[in-house]
């Protein structure tokens, strides 16, 4: 990082350190977001079922970044869509038909990692800012248009679980680039 005369950091050091703490955060936040799996003497996992007769068109392992975003396009093109996680809970959950609102929300989740990337090449620390406030208001309205604990079934339940999940760790990688600390609980 750069430091001016003054003893301030500038633009550009700010921004490459924004860079390199986004791939940190980014590594460190979404292996986080998933407990350790918790297997058994024998090696199977605890709470793994013995047998499994199922046929889905996609798998996806891991809800991460880009596995989420995997899973929704292979269920927006019509695919039974399948996600496994480690060892987290929900274990396994399938992507539900979208409500508007889902869509919108999963649209600027996804836009952080090239958010990042633009605002470190552009120098402007603004645009995570931005995004911050889209990603907010986006969950704002994916909050009023659909219940998630309350869902009509599991599968959706736990989607949106997780889709919650997401947003918060979005909002805190966003907020920690910035230099903004956040509460524990409000």
């Amino acid at each position: 990082m750069s430091i001016s005369k003054s003893g301030r950091l500038d633009r550009r050091g700010f921004l490459k350190g924004a860079a390199v703490g986004a791939a940190g955060l980014a590594a460190f936040g979404l292996a986080g977001c998933a407990p350790e799996a918790q297997g058994e003497a024998d090696g199977q996992a605890a709470g793994a079922p013995e047998s499994w007769d199922r046929e889905v068109d996609v798998i996806v392992v891991g809800s991460g970044g880009s596995g989420l975003s995997a899973a929704i396009e292979a269920a927006g093109a019509g695919a039974n869509t399948l996600v496994l996680e480690k060892g987290g809970v929900p274990a396994v959950y399938e992507i539900p038909e979208l409500e508007v609102s889902e869509f919108e929300l999963i649209k600027a989740l996804a836009a952080f990692p090239a958010t990042v990337k633009d605002a470190a090449d552009k120098y402007e620390p603004s645009y995570i800012a931005r995004l911050a406030v889209d990603v907010s208001q986006k969950f704002n309205k994916f909050y009023i248009d659909c219940k998630i604990l309350a869902a009509e079934d599991e599968k959706t339940k736990n989607f949106r679980l997780a889709l919650t999940a997401a947003s918060l760790q979005t909002l805190k990688n966003a907020f920690a680039l910035l230099g903004i600390g956040i509460p524990d609980k409000m």
